[in-house]
């Protein structure tokens, strides 16, 4: 199971040291969260071969006076997906130390490659509204089968967001290894 990050992720200080870490991210990260209250907390579920169901919280902190580049322009669809894009990033390198590296091409099944220990490992994300759980798991579901499907046979992980919810789905999911015969 991950360790949780230090109690509180200051946000300012932790985008800068991200290689993935576009202005396009974090802006329409901050047009999903309560920008005004200076912090919130998501629930983390963690899930697949992390072996052990558990679920941490996990604390993000920004100064409310500051300003950010708004996502104009973007769709609504598009400002969830790389705000969850955004969170995923957060997520790798706060629980597990990995690095987000960079984007995947068509045909990866997956949306980013990620270094962690001395292996590569897809990410899939998806980020919603949705307030159903039932339709959060079947999200979840659906990634997990799309990344377990990528031409390469990498281990990988899955983060499905909804910031309705304020609840983030995580978890690893490695090949099986082949029976001897």
């Amino acid at each position: 199971m991950p360790e949780p990050p230090d109690s509180i992720i200051w946000l300012p200080d932790f985008l800068n040291t991200q290689p993935l870490g576009s202005a396009a991210l974090w802006s329409c990260l901050a047009e999903r969260l309560p920008w005004s209250t200076g912090g919130t907390e998501f629930q983390v579920e963690f899930a697949g071969a992390w072996r052990e169901e558990a679920t941490q919280v996990l604390r993000l902190a920004w100064d409310n006076q500051a300003t950010y580049p708004h996502a104009r322009g973007v769709p609504e669809r598009t400002v969830t997906e790389l705000g969850a894009c955004a969170l995923a990033v957060l997520v790798c390198a706060g629980y597990l130390e990995a690095t987000v590296e960079r984007l995947a091409t068509d045909g990866d099944r997956f949306d980013y490659w990620v270094w962690w220990g001395d292996q590569w490992f897809g990410l899939e994300v998806s980020g919603t509204q949705l307030t159903s759980t039932t339709e959060l798991q079947q999200r979840y579901r659906e990634k997990v089968e799309q990344l377990t499907g990528n031409p390469y046979g990498l281990p990988g992980f899955v983060v499905v967001v909804s910031f309705a919810t304020r609840t983030i789905l995580f978890s690893a999911h490695f090949p099986e290894e082949e029976e001897d015969l």
